[in-house]
């Protein structure tokens, strides 16, 4: 298990007419390991939102049901860190809303998951999440909530030198199964395609961007584009809608020195 994987994240909207989602997703929420998460919602309209925020571990395996994950969370409204599934309340207009996660523990089936969030008023928000070694400062990153995103989009990753790059992918329809293409572009001019990677009914993929992972035998030390591609098999079915987020980190004599993210971006313009 790497650094690089436990600070993943990604988010994820949206809906077509055989799917259900979720109004926003944070498919990465670390806790434990010397990593917390922090939550931040936004209401900017003059009314009351009432909103939820439900967790979901990584992965539940072939054919299993999907079962939520527990987290022991805190709110700013809260002076104890209490164990959850779901976190449920009302926003006042002009106001945030603060949810910490405790960080306790550390292990693979606790440390890795995501959230689904809704509410009755559109919302806005930020994820924090925050590494925190013994005896070295802490190290934050920030992501905003997520727009609707395509069915395709680019990212950047970065391999070279001290830098190390991951992913992180979601499927937040919990009645369909994904597939995705992935076209790693090098700024060499070479190129390594992955295709059709499942990822099941309410899975969170995380993996690193290196040869074990993605088959791709020259991807160490390359930098370049992600392309990701949800996959229409002849029109069989539809293709789903996906964001994507990497993490590039340096590596330093101590460990983790510093974090750069990348949303995925759908390709704008003419």
């Amino acid at each position: 298990m790497t650094k690089t994987i436990q600070l993943l994240f990604l988010l994820a909207t949206g809906a077509w007419a055989q799917n259900f989602y979720a109004d926003a997703v944070i498919p990465h929420i670390p806790d434990g390991c010397d990593w917390t998460t922090t939550i931040i919602l936004l209401n900017a309209t003059a009314k009351p939102i009432e909103f939820s925020v439900k967790f979901w571990p990584n992965s539940q395996g072939p054919g299993q049901q999907v079962l939520g994950r527990t987290l022991k969370v805190r709110s700013s409204r809260d002076e104890l860190f209490l164990p959850k599934t779901s976190v449920a309340s009302t926003l006042d207009p002009n106001k945030q809303y603060v949810l910490e996660t405790s960080g306790e523990g550390c292990a693979d089936n606790t440390l890795f998951g995501w959230a689904e969030v809704n509410s009755s008023d559109a919302l806005a928000g930020y994820v924090v999440m925050t590494y925190k070694a013994q005896d070295r400062p802490a190290i934050d990153t920030t992501v905003p909530f997520s727009s609707r995103f395509v069915s395709r989009f680019l990212v950047p990753f970065d391999n070279s030198g001290q830098f190390q790059s991951a992913i992180a992918l979601v499927n937040p329809s919990f009645d369909t199964d994904a597939y995705v293409d992935l076209s790693f572009r090098y700024e060499d001019g070479l190129s390594c395609e992955v295709k059709s990677k499942q990822v099941r009914k309410g899975e969170q993929l995380a993996f690193d961007i290196v040869p074990s992972k993605v088959n791709c035998p020259d991807i160490a030390g390359k930098r370049g584009i992600l392309e990701v591609n949800t996959v229409d098999f002849g029109g069989s079915r539809k293709a789903l809608e996906l964001s994507g987020f990497v993490l590039r980190i340096r590596f330093g004599q101590g460990g983790i020195d510093s974090i750069a993210s990348f949303p995925g971006q759908a390709p704008v313009g003419r």
